[in-house]
């Protein structure tokens, strides 16, 4: 986080070991925390990063997948699963750390990351009552349909492209 403030990052990673005083100066900076809940959970040693802190610091937490020789992890909505198990986040702010505030970790968010006129939009809608079970679907295959630049690609949870 210290780094991060001082270069004036767009985002910046993990943030496991980062003091409160460099989290409030990134909600300054705006520098987007990115936290990464399967990495913390590969390590085997219980820490992980705080995102209900940095939450309530007012910052605009992303969720990001890990690849690595220890944590293999690709899929997205294990990673938000495990962000509700481990780290304790909320439907909504799952939602938004994969989308709006992932966007901004990038520095694309006036491009893509939120359904407004103008941005592009890839959508992808999921086999699930309502969002609130975003953060119960721990391994299940619940994309139902995924459409890129308009076209679908994925329908019924078969690709077709």
């Amino acid at each position: 986080a210290e780094i991060a403030n001082k270069l004036h990052t767009t985002s910046a990673d993990h943030l496991v070991h980062s003091p409160t005083k460099q989290l409030e100066k990134m909600a300054e900076t705006k520098v987007t925390p990115v936290v990464l809940p399967a990495s913390s959970l590969s390590v085997l040693n219980g820490e992980k990063a705080d995102a209900r802190g940095m939450l309530a610091l007012g910052l605009p937490v992303a969720l990001g997948t890990d690849f690595s020789p220890s944590n293999w992890m690709l899929g997205q909505l294990t990673v938000a699963a495990l962000a509700s198990r481990e780290l304790r986040m909320k439907a909504s702010e799952i939602i938004r750390a994969i989308t709006i505030n992932a966007a901004k970790a990038l520095g694309l968010e006036n491009r893509v990351g939120s359904l407004h006129v103008g941005k592009e939009a890839d959508l992808v809608t999921l086999r699930v009552p309502n969002h609130r079970w975003i953060g119960y679907t721990y391994g299940e295959r619940i994309v139902d349909n995924v459409l890129i630049g308009g076209k679908c690609v994925v329908r019924d949870g078969k690709r077709i492209r």
